[in-house]
């Protein structure tokens, strides 16, 4: 998913990062990376829920659908 692959990029610029620079770059990279993974699990308990439901008729809902199954 989305938030593994910014994960690994997370874990490499920690490794290279050193200097204070750097490391204001990757401590904004880590505030990105949470953003990420909250959006990651919303979208998962949404898909989950949409798996799960059983009812043929669409619901309202706010989120609007990727992709029209």
């Amino acid at each position: 998913m989305l938030s593994t692959y910014l994960i690994y990029i997370y874990k490499k610029t920690v490794i290279k990062s050193m200097n204070s620079t750097r490391f204001a770059i990757s401590i904004f990279e880590l505030g990105v990376l949470l953003i990420a993974y909250i959006l990651d699990k919303n979208l998962f308990t949404y898909n989950q829920y949409l798996s799960r439901r059983t009812i043929k008729k669409p619901m309202k809902t706010m989120f609007k659908p990727t992709h029209i199954e």
